[in-house]
């Protein structure tokens, strides 16, 4: 891969170009002008870096069965309660992310679903300790994270 020499000291909203490429520079750091013209040889891989990151944030305080909606989100749970996941709810390549925020212990159970995990643990003890459900098909999961 090729080295550029960017500028030393230049002036807000100055842009450099490079070979195919172009960067402004913000007073702080040089941002690439080229988002909308990636070539797709640029972008090879890319999808395997790429982590979801939860969309929507829910709070659970009693029983609670996984819906679609849930897919790639983050559920806040408070009490001692079960998280119920059943078969063809979500998809697979997707997750779930959980975390305890309270003292209670959240247990989950697959309905038609099978979950896999280190030991066959399947509940998070601990304030502030989480785990993520992977959907590796419509009816099976890994939980991993800090389980007991």
């Amino acid at each position: 891969m090729a080295t550029i020499d960017f500028p030393n000291s230049p002036a807000v909203d100055s842009v450099f170009t490079a070979g195919n490429s172009s960067y402004k520079w913000t007073g702080t750091a040089w941002v690439s002008n080229n988002l909308g013209q990636i070539d797709a040889t640029e972008v090879v891989g890319l999808a395997d870096y790429v982590r979801t990151l939860p969309t929507q944030i829910s709070s659970k305080t009693a029983n609670y069965t996984l819906v679609a909606g849930d897919t790639n989100d983050l559920i806040q749970a408070n009490g001692t309660f079960t998280i119920t996941v059943p078969a063809s709810t979500i998809p697979a390549g997707t997750r779930v992310d959980v975390v305890n925020t309270g003292t209670g212990v959240i247990t989950f159970a697959g309905s038609g679903l099978t979950i896999s995990s280190k030991d066959s643990k399947v509940t998070i003890n601990k304030q502030f300790a989480g785990a993520t459900l992977f959907f590796t098909s419509t009816t099976t999961a890994l939980l991993i994270g800090e389980i007991a």
